[in-house]
């Protein structure tokens, strides 16, 4: 009751995150009913606190991973989705004073990756108003936005169009070692958003096709590292139902070239 109030800075935001920790964990496990845990966590609303939102926004993501297959998880969806876009709004048009001004950025930059991330409907907005037209062969994303930004256009209206660009971005760095060793780190946060925020499933496994059946007369990805391979492969386990069960059915129908790479 005392965080679903006006007073919910009164509980100091240490114990706001291990409240939400502590019911979410004794709920998974039976101890405690999951209407306690959703019901703390409405109150993430009004939350303003980095430590208190990483620990919600951890609760919301194993809703969100481990519940599509069940019947009200639609409806579920609907009201985590609003929470977590309000969070969004509020972060996002928030005016900090000069001494948060790096505390902001820090809260703003985690809350737009994981409203992205999640299909918050103003993250994914904002992230293609960003891109539309965006030409990457000669331009370069803010390298601070580009993990939301790539995610959230890739959840949204222009989903193809940049998937091929971002797609024919890699592709010309493979004639390159030197240009693709550079580019790790942008190629890295590429295949988080190809393999965790794309929901189309034809996309996502021709993105395996390219990373495990490439040959020198297909569009491949063949400087593609070991350690990029192995994270879209856990980030297909973690997301939902759907692409465990298309990285089951790749692995099985390409089970020495999964094991190659």
């Amino acid at each position: 009751d005392e965080l679903n109030s006006e007073r919910f800075n009164s509980i100091h935001a240490l114990n706001r995150a291990q409240l939400l920790d502590d019911s979410f964990n004794l709920a998974q496990f039976g101890y405690l009913d999951f209407s306690t845990a959703l019901n703390l966590l409405k109150y993430l609303r009004n939350e303003t606190e980095l430590i208190p939102l990483t620990a919600g926004f951890k609760a919301i993501e194993f809703l969100i991973e481990n519940l599509d297959q069940q019947d009200f998880f639609a409806d579920l969806r609907d009201i985590l989705l609003s929470i977590v876009d309000e969070i969004y709004v509020r972060v996002n048009n928030a005016t900090p004073e000069t001494e948060d001004e790096d505390y902001h950025v820090l809260l703003k930059l985690h809350v737009n990756l994981f409203a992205c991330k999640v299909g918050a409907k103003s993250c994914l907005k904002d992230a293609s108003s960003k891109l539309f037209l965006f030409d990457f062969q000669f331009n370069e994303v803010d390298v601070d936005e580009r993990p939301f930004l790539y995610c959230g256009v890739l959840g949204g209206n222009l989903a193809s169009l940049t998937w091929i660009q971002l797609k024919m971005k890699i592709y010309r760095a493979n004639e390159n070692q030197q240009l693709y060793r550079d580019s790790q780190e942008e190629f890295s946060e590429i295949f988080h958003a190809f393999s965790v925020c794309d929901s189309d499933l034809s996309r996502v496994e021709r993105l395996l096709n390219d990373i495990f059946n490439y040959d020198n007369e297909t569009l491949s990805f063949k400087e593609v590292t070991k350690e990029d391979a192995l994270q879209v492969v856990r980030n297909l386990i973690k997301t939902s139902s759907s692409h465990r069960d298309l990285i089951m059915k790749f692995y099985l129908e390409n089970l020495e070239a999964a094991n190659e790479k």
